[in-house]
């Protein structure tokens, strides 16, 4: 009698386990980091011809991500939603490690999402992009953008995200590549021996910087309600 009360019990409380984790899979914030570009390629698998600049990987490292609304107090975390960690974000694939998951939310108008990166990628940087350029003339050329610069890139949404108590609310935020290289002339770059134009904080670090300045304007935001990558009011 005991081994079956035991066993009811345990039945139970696995019942209840599951019920509560499908509850919480059901609300809150699930926020995703992508690439896009305005006019170039993105190809993980090798360069394609045709396009000026052809992205192949793109990498961040993100510490906090924090949602905030005009009613924030920096003392005051009751209206504020946060993703803490160590993520290293594949934007060309739109994946985390480790997942951000999704982050418990006080009902009400979000209309700033703040984002802290880290130094989690390999080298301790905190971005990496690499991509292939092809000149107006000769043969294309290997380009790599790194930093160890903890940037804070603060993105504002005028219409604001509504959160509701017991929706699940999905964020995207997408790095547009093209616009992270605006203004920026490669063909005035250093190439280094082997044919690579690196552009960090110790070679060309004028592009470097730049590059640094174009992030906030590179990342804008949306809901994705429907999980298809793309801005639910576009």
């Amino acid at each position: 009698m005991k081994i079956q009360v035991l066993a009811f019990f345990m039945l139970a409380m696995v019942a209840i386990s599951g019920c509560d984790d499908s509850n919480s899979l059901d609300q809150g914030v699930k926020f995703k980091m992508k690439a896009t570009t305005s006019g170039s390629q993105i190809n993980p698998s090798g360069r394609t011809s045709g396009t000026s600049y052809t992205f192949e990987k793109a990498m961040v490292g993100v510490r906090k991500v924090e949602f905030e609304n005009d009613d924030d107090d920096d003392n005051d975390d009751d209206f504020e939603i946060e993703f803490k960690g160590r993520y290293v974000v594949d934007l060309i694939a739109g994946t985390s490690n480790p997942e951000f998951g999704i982050s418990q939310i006080d009902p009400g108008l979000y209309n700033e999402i703040e984002i802290e990166l880290g130094q989690f990628l390999e080298g301790g940087n905190s971005v990496f992009v690499a991509l292939t350029y092809q000149p107006s003339s000769g043969d294309p050329v290997k380009v790599e953008f790194s930093t160890k610069t903890l940037l804070e890139i603060e993105i504002e949404y005028s219409k604001g995200f509504e959160m509701k108590p017991d929706v699940l609310s999905n964020i995207l935020v997408l790095v547009d590549l093209d616009k992270l290289l605006s203004s920026v002339d490669l063909s005035q770059a250093k190439v280094d021996s082997d044919g690579v134009i690196r552009i960090n904080d110790s070679s060309n670090t004028t592009l470097a910087q730049k590059i640094r300045s174009n992030f906030k304007d590179s990342c804008k935001s949306g809901r994705d309600d429907d999980d298809d990558d793309k801005w639910d009011d576009d």
